[in-house]
């Protein structure tokens, strides 16, 4: 269940809320809403199951009112699990399958490569422990994360201050200790809760206020009381780095591999090499090859059978208990397959012993001498040699998978565990503490080399620091005081003292990790169709080995001689041990894990370069869209500007401001209350001509004191401004309304007398409704704006520009960066951005699939409407959440802010889906080619597969894909500004063909011919329903 909260435009009476009202009750996904009146909002709880937001929206709509969204809460508990033991596709699906099977489980995302499970669920009327226990039921094990409300979106700025976090206590008696400190903790601060209490280990989980309190006031709460308590934290970040390096399996299959090669070589020693090497042994009956005290059993395969026997129940334990595990569920998997053959194997050449010794005696023929011998027909080496290929790809499986996550895991390293801090009574004194510990407004020093633990302001000191984690270039920014510094940046030569402003969680390099992680639980279309063959897969395989045993058994039993394959003629065994051997080969050769591989290793290596380059790709569906767009709609203000406006004037509309409401001062003094009013209006908002206003009227006015002047209130008008209420106290009784923004802040129809044209833009002073200001403001343009223009442009892409912007300001940087004429809409309103965007999706030929580029609260319905939605990371929370794809910026350097990640995103996607296909292709051609190969298609030709070499062939198929996808490492993002250069080393997985890369280089040349001659504009109307005629 989720929370909207919907701003409704155009309600007037209480009739306009039952229509509202009634029409949102008609909505299937709806179950309860409430209209205000007051405050023109709506709150809406609904089953997103059910029904989609736009839905909600467009039942508004039909009724003639307006509606934006505000907030989309999600209601329900997300919780993290730690899954061990998936090795491929199926193993997730399984999972996948036995969790949504239950009711109150609305959405679960399951991730092979991070080994974890991320569950939404109802918490009325299920827990983490019923769906941990599901999830073992499965045969894996697992434990809980991390716990929290549906929010799963990094507050980064200004969030809920509520809190939560987990302590473990020693010496902690549930039964004795649980009321003292509740009772303890509650004094110490109210809004602290102990919400569950985990007795056996000690454990509580408090959440509280860190507006309020923080966490280390908690910690010595706690140590007053007689306890010892530590953070329990069983996966924070030297732990995750561990699991994602793989350490732990890497090491078990390697040492799986090492004894059952070991072993495996004794017995092909035993049973091939020395037999075919040295037959005088056989024929002697020399040891081991001698008949031991029991009559047909011989010391060879008393050797064989406790060797085998070892290997298969110690070695093979794994494997028995996750086929176990899959067939109580009626699931299958790889580890099915595994135990199925290599059973067979074993159990054949069990019964070979057991049939010498009491049944009757076999014979075999030695090196051409017609001289009878007892050994029985034994096929350990089969079983045993099985495990140590199957262990050896998986040990180097392991080995490629560690490495398509190391660029989470150097993020991950960015974070120090500890760091030091001025001591809070004396502040001559450092103290070290773990990072875990920090809380806002710590004080912390920085020396030479050391990484950044949190994001704060500098307040003491200037240094040099390495951000190239949000860059992608390892260039070293002066910082001063006053200047932000972002967790995991590395101090250069100076040592400063900062002001820790977001701690835990809300850092900036917390989102990155939590974004990437993320990336791996949502699946792209094309990963959730090659789990689901996956899942299938098991079941088909075994079938066909099944069959393949009766269609050779048949055939062996009705035709003799000649008309056999050589396979049969050949061997002295018999034609069971025949066809036995042929349905282990397919069972063997068959790999899931292939398929099951191939998206998400090339998904993690994708988003991980990415990252490295300053784009964060929010998950695997993302990518596959990306490779739709051909068209990319740019915000102007923010996206193709730098949002640093500046502003150049301002003139008062009159000699004399109106002072019909100041009484009858005169002009400067009307002057100096209407600049006090703006300043306070605009340093309340955020908006960057607002802020740009704000300084230019700071440095331009002097600052004197406000005190007879208050504002009682401010609203912010989406696309329009700012307005608000001002009480003048000793020369008006009544409230004073003034705003700053657009013309259509007030919807008056009043023309602002003024001769001087310009391309400046432009925001109107509002007095009482009326006129009385103008302010010019500029913007430059970002420094590769033009250079990645041309670049879209000469790779096919339609390259559109929205502005609320005036026309003339709009077509100056239109014409600067190179977009067509006919794709520039100016004064635009951020209602009227979404309808532009479903009107070029509708009108323009091959455009269905439309990228949004913005970085403002105006660009997020934009972002939403859009196919993927790009953000700006110095943009405002709201788009950075709506968003698809963030592109991280370095806010404090104007000369480092660009938007070539745009080019950087697109190219790693199309890479990153070329790599997928390619290994889906792979890994579907080997299954189609060794699956028919092993069941002897080809047999009549004397091509047969072996189960050794169906086993090595099977685990190399795994690593092949997993080294498929590191190929992706060697991916170097294009080069922007210079059109003859090709995007990296695998320009073909970009350009496709030479046609593809002849195209390029006459679109080159066209450009420059272009660039050179000139081109002419025209007018365009200012209306934007007129802007949309040239569309249709």
């Amino acid at each position: 269940m989720r929370e909207l909260i919907l701003n409704i435009g155009g309600l007037t009476c209480s009739s306009c809320i039952k229509t509202v009202t009634k029409a949102l009750n008609k909505e299937p996904c709806v179950t309860s809403c409430n209209v205000s009146l007051t405050t023109c909002e709506a709150i809406i709880i609904y089953n997103e199951n059910k029904g989609k937001i736009n839905d909600i929206i467009e039942s508004i709509k039909k009724v003639g009112f307006e509606a934006l969204k505000v907030t989309d809460t999600n209601l329900n508990r997300i919780n993290k699990f730690s899954v061990e033991g998936m090795t491929c596709g199926g193993c997730t699906s399984k999972i996948t399958t036995k969790l949504m099977s239950d009711d109150d489980i609305y959405r679960v995302d399951v991730s092979l490569i991070t080994q974890e499970c991320e569950v939404e669920f109802n918490p009325q009327a299920m827990d983490s422990n019923k769906i941990q226990e599901l999830i073992e039921n499965c045969g894996f094990n697992c434990s809980i994360i991390a716990s929290g409300d549906g929010e799963i979106e990094s507050r980064l700025r200004g969030g809920d201050p509520m809190r939560r976090t987990a302590l473990r206590i020693f010496n902690f008696d549930y039964y004795k200790d649980v009321d003292l400190l509740k009772e303890q903790l509650e004094k110490l601060e109210q809004d602290i809760l102990i919400e569950n209490v985990d007795d056996e280990r000690g454990v509580i989980a408090v959440q509280y206020d860190s507006s309020k309190i923080g966490i280390r006031s908690i910690f010595h709460k706690v140590e007053e009381l007689g306890f010892q308590v530590i953070l329990d934290s069983p996966f924070d970040n030297s732990t995750q780095i561990k699991l994602l390096s793989k350490i732990k399996e890497t090491k078990f299959w390697k040492m799986n591999c090492l004894i059952s090669g070991i072993f495996g070589i004794i017995l092909l020693m035993l049973y091939m090499w020395i037999p075919f090497l040295v037959s005088r042994f056989l024929i002697d009956e020399t040891f081991p090859y001698n008949e031991s005290l029991i009559k047909g059993l011989f010391y060879r395969d008393i050797f064989g059978f406790l060797i085998a026997t070892y290997v298969q129940f110690y070695i093979g334990k794994y494997f028995y208990i996750k086929a176990f595990n899959s067939i109580k569920h009626c699931n299958g998997t790889m580890d099915t397959l595994v135990c199925i053959s290599t059973s067979c194997a074993y159990i054949f050449s069990v019964y070979s012993i057991i049939k010498n010794i009491i049944i009757e005696q076999e014979i075999e023929v030695v090196d051409r001498a017609e001289i009878v011998i007892r050994l029985p027909n034994v096929n350990f080496t089969t079983s045993i040699m099985l495990f140590a290929f199957i262990s050896f790809g998986k040990y180097l499986e392991q080995k490629a998978k560690s490495k398509t996550s190391t660029a989470l895991k150097n993020l991950m390293s960015l974070t120090p565990s500890s760091c030091f801090i001025l001591d809070e009574e004396d502040n001559m004194n450092l103290k070290e503490i773990p990072v875990d510990l920090l809380q806002d407004g710590d004080l912390i020093n920085v020396s030479p080399g050391m990484k950044v633990p949190v994001d704060g302001i500098i307040t003491y000191g200037e240094s040099e620091v390495d951000e190239s984690l949000m860059t992608g270039e390892s260039v070293l920014v002066k910082k001063t005081i006053n200047d932000d510094v972002i967790a995991g940046s590395i101090n250069g030569p100076g040592t400063f003292i900062f002001r820790a402003t977001h701690v835990g969680d809300e850092t900036k390099l917390s989102f990155i990790i939590k974004t990437m992680k993320q990336a791996q639980l949502i699946k792209a279309p094309i990963q959730r169709y090659a789990d689901y063959l996956a899942s299938l897969f098991v079941p088909i395989i075994i079938l066909l080995a099944f069959l393949t045993f009766c269609f050779w058994f048949f055939v062996s039993q009705y035709y003799k001689g000649d008309d056999l394959p050589n396979i049969f003629q050949d061997e002295k065994y018999g034609n069971f041990y025949v066809c036995l051997r042929i349905s282990i080969s397919v069972i063997v050769v068959a790999c899931p894990c292939a398929l099951g591989l191939a998206t998400p290793t090339a998904v993690m290596v994708g988003t991980g370069m990415a990252a490295e380059n300053g784009v964060l790709i929010k998950g695997g569906d993302k990518l596959e869209i990306f490779n739709k767009i051909k068209t990319i709609i740019f915000d102007k203000t923010g996206t193709i500007t730098t949002g640093k406006m500046k502003v150049i004037e301002m003139r008062f509309k009159h000699s004399k401001v109106e002072n019909d409401y100041y009484g009858e001062n005169e002009y400067k003094q009307n002057e100096e209350y209407l600049i006090k009013c703006l300043i306070l209006l605009t340093r309340s908002s955020e908006h960057p001509v607002s802020k740009a206003i704000y300084s230019y009227l700071c440095e331009r006015y002097p600052v004197r004191k406000s005190g007879e002047i208050e504002m009682i209130e401010s609203k912010y008008s989406i696309g329009n401004g700012i307005k608000g209420k001002f009480e003048i106290k000793g020369v008006s009784e009544d409230l004073v309304e003034i705003g700053i923004g657009q013309k259509t802040l007030y919807n008056n129809e009043e023309e602002y007398d003024d001769d001087k044209e310009n391309d400046y833009t432009r925001s109107y002073v509002f007095l009482q409704n009326k006129v009385v200001a103008i302010i010019e403001l500029n913007d430059q343009i970002k420094r590769d704006s033009y250079e990645t223009i041309e670049y879209l442009k000469n790779r096919n892409y339609n390259v559109f520009m929205i502005s609320g912007d005036n026309r003339r300001a709009t077509m100056k940087v239109s014409e600067e960066i190179g977009i067509p004429i006919d794709h520039v809409f100016s004064e635009v309103l951020p209602i009227e951005k979404c309808n532009i965007i479903k009107d070029i999706k509708k009108n323009w030929p091959g455009n269905e699939y439309v990228a949004f580029v913005g970085d403002g609260i105006n660009d997020s319905p934009s972002l939403a409407t859009s196919d993927l939605g790009i953000s700006i990371s110095s943009g405002t929370d709201v788009a950075i959440d709506t968003a698809d794809i963030v592109i991280l910026s370095n806010e404090e350097s104007n000369s480092n802010t660009t938007i070539k990640e745009v080019c950087y995103a697109l190219d790693i996607s199309k890479a990153t889906f070329a790599t997928i296909k390619r290994n889906l292709f792979w890994a579907t051609i080997y299954n189609i080619l060794m699956i028919p190969i092993s069941m002897g298609a080809l047999s009549h030709w004397g091509i047969t597969l072996d189960p050794m070499l169906a086993g090595l062939a099977m685990a190399m198929s795994s690593v092949c894909v997993v080294l498929s996808s590191l190929r992706l490492k060697r991916w170097k993002p294009p080069v922007i500004g210079e059109e003859n250069a090709l995007t990296s080393k695998d320009d073909l997985v970009v350009f496709g063909t030479w046609g593809n890369y002849l195209r390029h280089k006459l679109g080159t040349s066209w450009a420059h011919l272009r660039r050179a001659m000139g081109s002419s504009h025209q007018g365009r109307p200012r209306d934007p329903e007129a802007q949309l005629e040239l569309i249709g």
